[in-house]
């Protein structure tokens, strides 16, 4: 048996002596993330509670109340359109509960007298995503019990079988809320209070991006206003009717060339939805960890 060259020997020495050191860092990473998690959602637990209370207070009122109220006729046709009505009033509750948890993500660690800067075992990336992960995990809860509630309503008003279709619609809000929560985070490293956080991110999606769109639009007619978040939202409401995939997504008005854009294919949507993640999420980390106070 020959011999094993020793500088081989050597090599792979280095080798698992770095393995053991990465498997290490990461193993203390992923407890001090989780740490600041758990303690993000501890913190916040009376803050989610009333964002739950209010959003089911909203739900029912404004989709199980006037259903059973008001003429038999006010039912929708079929589970499907009774969804898609119910989903229109994410489009201002779900911006609203993300900025309300997410607006202080990193602001708020520089204006109170203890925080998680405080502590030298934590590192700013380590803060930044146990933080994130922690009320990004609070916010989809809230969208769980609202899409749950809803699948209970159209049961009770429809009967069995169960509809599934919105649990596709729920994938797509859920991917949504992730390059959302990144933008409020990305405002809440640069900007001095939550409230201005919430003030400008709020603003943002409901007129923002609006604008921006028609601009697009107008300059630009042929071009699908995937840059839109406002536009792309628009598949998380149309996504419950099984054959979307197959419906007819623009119209061309045949005098003025103007194209009205429906919503985005599923790719074009998921593609967008990444791109302001990865995009939001790295600008704030280095906003973050430059950011001395």
């Amino acid at each position: 048996m020959k011999h094993i060259d020793p500088r081989l020997l050597g090599l792979l020495f280095k080798v698992n002596s770095w393995l053991k050191a990465f498997n290490k860092l990461v193993k203390n990473d992923l407890t001090q993330i989780l740490q600041v998690m758990k303690f993000e959602m501890q913190l916040h637990k009376i803050r989610f509670i009333i964002i739950t209370i209010i959003s089911i207070f909203l739900m029912v009122f404004s989709g199980f109340l006037p259903t059973i109220l008001l003429p038999f006729g006010f039912i929708s046709d079929s589970p499907y359109l009774f969804f898609t009505i119910s989903l229109n009033l994410f489009s201002f509750l779900a911006p609203l509960f993300s900025c309300l948890l997410f607006s202080g993500v990193i602001c708020t660690e520089y204006k109170r007298n203890v925080g998680f800067l405080r502590l030298p075992v934590l590192k700013k990336h380590q803060i930044l995503i146990g933080k994130f992960l922690g009320n990004y995990i609070l916010t989809l809860i809230v969208v769980a019990i609202l899409y749950a509630m809803m699948t209970v309503f159209a049961f009770l008003f429809y009967g069995p079988p169960i509809v599934l279709t919105p649990l596709i619609s729920f994938i797509f809000l859920s991917l949504f809320l992730l390059a959302y929560c990144s933008i409020v985070t990305l405002l809440s490293s640069f900007m001095p209070s939550a409230l201005s956080v919430i003030i400008t991110a709020l603003a943002l999606f409901l007129f923002g991006f609006t604008i921006l769109q028609s601009i697009g639009q107008a300059i630009f007619p042929e071009l699908e206003p995937l840059y839109s978040l406002m536009y792309v939202f628009n598949i998380v409401t149309v996504s419950v009717q099984p054959d979307f995939m197959a419906q007819e997504r623009v119209y061309v008005d045949p005098e003025t060339n103007y194209h009205f854009w429906s919503f985005p294919t599923v790719e074009g949507a998921l593609l967008t939805l990444f791109i302001y993640f990865l995009v939001s999420i790295a600008l704030a980390y280095i906003i973050f960890r430059r950011r001395r106070g």
